[in-house]
């Protein structure tokens, strides 16, 4: 095999997996109707292929196709919306026909020359640049042909079968990792152009094996590109005990700019400080607080920062034996600069790589908008109005900007005055009449981000309320996940620094005045995350969560890089 990185398989991560075997390769069908996927999202840009051999059939319908991956695939999936692909499936009379599936409906259909079922290669080639897939039998697209999908929506591989005499069906999938799949493909080697995989057919020009090697990575943060802006150099997760005294935090793994902390053993505000506002201006999460001057940090150091003890606030920050965890990002070393772009006039300080920006601006008023400074739309963004006591503000992609939650709350819903009903552009964030973003002479601080490939991502999950919950890929190896539900609730918060093992089972809540608690394990992986609890506060049956995810090692490498 020309390359010695993962390719994926079956996944037994997802709610009612079962009947997976060889290594996860084959996937059997049974009396009860099932589904499979990958654990992978095709990504926008890509071009991919895959097989997957039918060793036996029967004449009940087999699917193979792409789905959405925040949909439930635990029974039998066609008719979804987010399903595109291909039913193979055979009649009474013998005769064995495929039809397209486009956006969950049949497209017509075409008989097969032979009412052989055995051993039957299906392939279909993932076109995210022209955003199309082809789907084949043994090597010949189906008269079908090319197939349209969305340009935004993210897709993994699956299969599906209904129930009854699915028994005797077996699906193996190959995405490059061995031609002969555990004995059942014909013995071939044919590899990708980049020399990765074994296929029984020859990928289209172009088309690449889905591995590790070929998975795309953000070129500002992958370890291969860069030793300044690697994952663990944009953001990292420390903990430590106050002393009440001159305290070095280090570990860090950089200069920070945004430094949140949280006490885990008792109840506690968290605060917030930054090297825009400057060290000495706390505020705090959990309440509506306006800015405060404190001396409760003293410096922002090379690999950490220093606490003074002398603060007003130093039991938040550094009381004697307590237990605390600090979240660090890096923006640009407090150096900022004068934002033209937007109608107010901003003072930035970004980190492109990272997609992270600290934005700085005194409100209007009215209809506004303000320059962020970021290389692309922020899809995550926490606004504070410094001046005076008001709710925090937080938006995110997926939910939309006409809406907004409410950070010290929880609550989220409908406004139409925080940002117009308009998402970001790629240069400006756009702000309603609302005070909490926008209150004539106020000052506020916005926290930008963006979605960086390998190393950040803002997205929704669903929840199943089952204990077997959801399995969200990221495509990273999480060190923070932050979640939240669409209909309201508590900021729960996990991190890899206060919890060193899976399962994770302490959280904090950036919205409440608590300590840290257990009772919502979940477990962090090299590519995302799995929930294991039916508690509603992460996964509440056919609920959307939005989350916020930052990660400490891009999927595409090993822990070692």
């Amino acid at each position: 095999m020309a390359s010695s990185g993962n390719f994926p398989v079956w996944t037994s991560n997802v709610k009612g997996a079962t009947n997976l075997s060889k290594a996860n390769t084959r996937f059997d069908g049974s009396t009860n109707s099932r589904s499979a996927v990958i654990p992978f999202h095709i990504p926008t840009g890509t071009k991919f292929y895959v097989e997957c051999l039918v060793t036996q059939a029967t004449n009940y319908n087999i699917v193979f196709g792409l789905v959405s991956p925040y949909q439930a695939i635990d029974t039998y999936l066609e008719s979804q919306s987010s399903v595109n692909g291909m039913i193979f499936h055979g009649y009474s009379s013998g005769d064995w026909r495929t039809q397209a599936l486009v956006n969950g409906s049949r497209q017509g259909f075409n008989a097969l020359d032979d009412d052989s079922t055995a051993n039957r290669v299906l392939a279909m080639t993932i076109n995210r640049v022209d955003n199309e897939i082809k789907m084949y039998i043994d090597n010949t697209l189906i008269t079908n042909g090319t197939i349209s999908i969305s340009a935004t929506e993210d897709y993994t591989v699956f299969a599906s079968f209904t129930g009854g005499t699915a028994s005797g069906v077996h699906m193996n999938i190959n995405c490059g990792h061995d031609s002969t799949g555990a004995g059942t493909f014909s013995a071939a080697s044919n590899a990708d152009e980049n020399g990765f995989g074994e296929f029984q057919y020859s990928p289209p020009t172009g088309f690449l094996a889905i591995c590790s090697p070929n998975i795309p990575t953000s070129t500002a943060i992958d370890p291969a590109e860069t030793d300044d802006d690697i994952s663990t150099k944009n953001f990292g997760a420390v903990t430590y005990t106050g002393n009440a005294g001159t305290n070095a935090i280090s570990g860090v793994g950089f200069q920070p700019d945004l430094v949140w902390i949280k006490i885990s053993n008792t109840a506690s505000n968290g605060p917030l400080v930054d090297s825009s506002r400057g060290a000495n201006k706390p505020i705090f999460s959990q309440v509506t607080n306006a800015e405060v001057t404190s001396a409760d940090i003293s410096s922002f150091d090379s690999d950490g920062f220093t606490l003074t003890g002398t603060g007003d606030y130093d039991a938040n920050f550094n009381g004697n034996t307590n237990s605390y965890v600090a979240w660090c990002w890096r923006a640009n070393g407090g150096t900022t600069s004068t934002n033209t772009s937007g109608t107010i006039t901003s003072t930035v300080q970004a980190n492109t790589a990272g997609g992270f920006s600290i934005v700085k601006y005194t409100g209007t008023g009215t209809n506004s908008t303000v320059g962020h400074g970021l290389s692309a739309a922020p899809e995550y963004m926490i606004i504070k109005n410094l001046d005076t006591t008001d709710n925090w503000i937080n938006y995110n992609k997926v939910g939309g900007a006409a809406n907004r939650g409410q950070l010290n709350t929880g609550n989220y819903g409908t406004s139409t005055t925080s940002f117009q009903s308009t998402d970001p552009s790629s240069t400006v964030i756009t702000l309603g009449t609302s005070s909490g973003v926008n209150s004539s002479t106020h000052d506020f601080i916005a926290y930008c981000w963006h979605g960086v490939s390998g190393y950040s991502k803002f997205h929704v999950y669903k929840g199943n309320g089952n204990s077997d919950g959801p399995y969200v890929y990221t495509g990273f190896r999480p060190r923070l996940v932050s979640m939240i539900r669409s209909t309201g609730g508590s900021y729960n918060v996990f991190d890899s620094a206060r919890y060193t093992y899976n399962p994770i089972d302490a959280y904090l809540q950036w919205t409440a005045h608590d300590a840290q608690t257990t009772g919502y394990p979940i477990d962090f992986l090299a590519n995302g995350f799995k929930i294991r609890t039916s508690g509603t506060g992460i996964n509440q049956n056919n609920v959307d969560f939005y989350y916020a995810a930052w990660g400490a090692v891009p999927f595409k490498y090993n822990n070692a890089f």
